[in-house]
Formats: C-alpha cells, sequence, structure tokens
C-alpha cells in the first residue's frame, strides 16, 4: 500500500472553535483543477462481509459490526488515560488519533473482498492520520499521514511527507475543538502544501499540492467495530 508520512512538531494552542454541525468532513486538493472528497457518518451495515467472517472464525470475535459506509471520519484517545476517561466517560483525551477516509461520493463496499478491493482501486480516494499528544495547557501535533489515490492523473497516486520537507508544507491550524468526552466529536480545519511521490522515502516528484481539510469527526466506536 502507498503511504504518505509528515513527522512534525507543532505547538496547538487549546483554545477551541466549533465547526459545522454533522459528523462529517472534507478534503480538497488542487491537482489539475480543485477537488473535493468526502467523509460521512459512520453506520453499520445490515450483513457482514467476508473480513468480519474470517474475524469471527479465526479469532473467535463475536458481534462484529462493518460499515455501511466506505467513506467515514472518526477520532480516538490512544493515551494512557484512555480506559479511565472511557469508565467516567468525561474527560480530557491524553491523545487525539483522528483516521478519516474520504471519497468522491457515497460508496457502500460489497462483502466479497476482491470485488471490495477491486472496485476500490478504481475510485478517488484518499486516507488522512493525524495524532496529537496533551501537554499542561495545549496539544502538540506529533504525526500527519496523507495518502491520496487521484484517479484523474495516473502520474502519481500518492504523497509522502518527511520531517526535512516540513518547512516548506506551510502547515495551518485554523481552528479545532478539543473534546471534553470520549463521547464528543472532534471538528478541525488545517491547510497544508504537500509534495508528491510514489512511496514513503522516495525522492518528492511532480506539483505541490495544496490540501484543505475540514469538518469534524465522530467517536470511534468500540469495541466490536472492524474497520479497513
Amino acid at each position: 500500500m502507498n503511504r504518505s508520512l509528515l513527522i512534525i512538531l507543532l505547538l496547538i494552542p487549546e483554545a477551541s472553535c466549533g465547526a459545522s454541525k454533522g459528523q462529517r468532513a472534507s478534503l480538497k486538493y488542487d491537482v489539475n483543477g480543485r477537488r473535493t472528497l468526502h467523509a460521512y457518518d459512520l453506520k453499520p451495515a445490515k450483513s457482514l462481509g467476508q473480513a468480519e467472517i474470517i474475524a469471527q472464525r479465526l479469532y473467535g470475535t463475536r458481534n462484529l459490526q462493518r460499515p455501511d459506509e466506505a467513506y467515514f471520519c472518526t477520532w480516538r484517545d490512544t493515551g494512557p488515560d484512555q480506559y479511565i476517561n472511557r469508565f467516567n466517560r468525561a474527560g480530557r483525551p491524553s491523545k487525539i488519533f483522528l483516521a478519516c477516509r474520504f471519497g468522491a461520493s457515497r460508496w457502500s463496499p460489497p462483502a466479497n473482498l476482491i470485488e471490495a478491493a477491486t472496485e476500490h482501486a478504481k475510485r478517488e480516494s484518499a486516507v488522512i492520520r493525524i495524532e496529537w499528544d496533551r501537554l499542561p495547557d495545549r496539544y502538540v501535533l506529533r504525526r500527519f499521514e496523507i495518502e491520496l489515490n487521484h484517479r484523474p492523473a495516473l502520474s502519481f497516486r500518492s504523497q509522502n511527507l518527511t520531517k526535512g520537507e516540513l518547512p516548506a508544507l506551510g502547515v495551518r491550524i485554523h481552528k479545532m475543538t478539543i473534546p471534553s468526552s470520549p463521547q464528543d466529536g472532534f471538528s478541525f480545519h488545517l491547510t497544508a502544501r504537500v509534495p508528491s511521490r510514489q512511496n514513503s522515502g522516495m525522492k518528492a516528484v511532480g506539483p505541490i499540492i495544496p490540501v484543505e481539510i475540514d469538518g469534524s469527526a465522530m467517536p470511534m466506536p468500540m469495541p466490536n467495530w472492524l474497520l479497513y
């Protein structure tokens, strides 16, 4: 799988600013014209797919659910306070892990893994993984990954960013809302300028791509969801 990686250290004030209501987000980028991809609410499918059935047989996992929508946006606390906060149903996250998948249109993947992979390969999509660590009075951005599959321009498929490229990225956090409990949504708006390359560690080729990510993420459902 092509992966894009930017490891950055950026102090972010904890002051929050709300985004529009609704658990959804958008990713805009400019390659031969401005394009917009979307993420939607995460809802369970009416039936299991092959991935869930395989997980049940291999690991004995029961009551699994799979997403009905392929493109969704979720967050969770991945730090040491996550279990205490989940038990108390309150508390600021010690880490914020934001994971979103974006697509040009809604898509409910078929249950068959081969069919789903084949159709996915034909679709324009993007994936982001961003992580913040909590300090006493602010959050620090530790991780920023982006994968972009741009079908209209097949000369490249992904952006992979390195720490050394940070000064040229122009990353800006326009607003973000810190969840006060594991049940709250997380709102965000950030922009960056990312170079394009085929795989992590390769020399950057192609254009510098303006990227804007805006919206909100719902809490990642736990524990019986299989997200892939």
